[in-house]
């Protein structure tokens, strides 16, 4: 019994500082994404969807289909510096969909690097650097 009190008492700390280690990791994670998910809901969703899965209110009247952001067999074959060229150039730069536009004038590095992040997340395609 004097040994369960002791470690009680010298390792509730610890045990606190873990906890709400884990606590704050898990929130600072869901804060980056939802950071992010405000610069594709403005700027993607038209045409990738609320879904992102390429059904947004533009698709219907788009001759090529936008990507589904979801498919992890898909997104995962793309490799990061050909999302990165995508978002910044445009889809003809990457030689897809001219109707793709580019986003590098109006987002910062940081943003397209978060969104290339925030893609691999919703694929749940790896955050591994995928190299061409």
């Amino acid at each position: 019994m004097k040994f369960l009190t002791l470690i009680r008492i010298h390792y509730s700390p610890l045990l606190f500082f873990l906890l709400l280690s884990c606590s704050f990791g898990a929130w600072a994670q869901d804060q980056k994404w939802a950071k992010i998910e405000k610069v594709y809901n403005t700027y993607c969703v038209q045409c990738h969807g609320l879904q992102r899965n390429g059904t947004g209110i533009n698709a219907k009247f788009m001759t090529v289909q936008p990507r589904d952001h979801t498919d992890p067999k898909e997104m995962g074959k793309i490799p990061d510096d050909e999302i990165i060229k995508a978002i910044t150039n445009g889809g003809i730069s990457v030689q897809k969909s001219i109707l793709m536009p580019a986003w590098g004038k109006v987002l910062t590095q940081e943003e397209i690097l978060e969104l290339k992040d925030y893609l691999r997340h919703i694929c749940n395609c790896g955050m591994e650097n995928k190299k061409s």
